[in-house]
């Protein structure tokens, strides 16, 4: 027997996460989580001694 459920399409822009939803807010988020550790690098290294 052939099943005749029809098949949802594929969103190719969901990334299947809770959040982002996107995958351009994915590379956003992962670019300023980037800039945040450089940061904070430069930061710490500068003042911490």
């Amino acid at each position: 027997m052939k099943n005749t459920e029809p098949v949802e399409a594929i969103d190719e822009n969901k990334t299947g996460l809770p959040w982002p939803s996107s995958w351009k807010g994915a590379y956003i988020f992962v670019l300023a989580s980037f800039i945040l550790w450089i940061i904070l690098l430069v930061a710490l290294t500068r003042y911490g001694s």
